[in-house]
């Protein structure tokens, strides 16, 4: 209880001659004074393909492959990525399905930059990369480092295929690494 009573004494005595009482941590030590707040944020990685079209490889005259290429654009945050690509129709091949559910086979194949590779149904293909500036590619840095795709179709597997329509959904998952 007395030290009670010389707080409050204290305290009056404090505002009796204009001097401020605070608890130490409140009152000001210097001029200025400075904090360091640590500041973070997580960027996820990312990836986008875009600038994707149909492929319509058109009629057999007869003679040579069907064929069709172009050129995507890829993107990654990480510069890096993996592709599996895979068929509506063909299972383990690729292949378009036609008159009588018959399978008419179609090669794809992919280029990074680095030449030309036969990919192979639901196969993951690793250690790809990008050096894409944008995520549409729309620099004209970018123009040169997109990857083409290629659908083929061998003349042997047309001139075996029995007339009619064929047709494949190809997918093709791009994913971060």
């Amino acid at each position: 209880m007395r030290f009670l009573e010389r707080t409050l004494c204290l305290a009056v005595f404090g505002v009796g001659l204009g001097v401020s009482v605070l608890p130490l941590a409140a009152q000001a030590q210097d001029s200025s004074d400075s904090v360091k707040v640590p500041v973070s944020a997580s960027v996820p990685a990312k990836v986008s393909v875009t600038q994707v079209q149909p492929f319509a490889l058109g009629n057999w005259a007869g003679a040579g492959d069907l064929e069709a290429e172009q050129q995507l654009c890829v993107w990654s945050s990480t510069g890096g990525y993996s592709l599996t690509a895979t068929t509506t129709e063909g299972g383990n091949r690729f292949g378009m399905l036609g008159p009588k559910s018959r399978l008419l086979d179609y090669d794809v194949l992919w280029n990074d930059g680095s030449g030309y590779q036969t990919l192979s149904s639901g196969q993951t293909y690793t250690g790809l990369s990008t050096s894409a500036n944008s995520i549409d590619c729309s620099s004209t840095a970018d123009s040169s480092s997109r990857p083409f795709i290629r659908v083929s179709v061998a003349e042997a597997d047309l001139s075996k295929a029995k007339a009619g329509s064929y047709s494949d959904v190809l997918e093709v998952l791009i994913a971060v690494e």
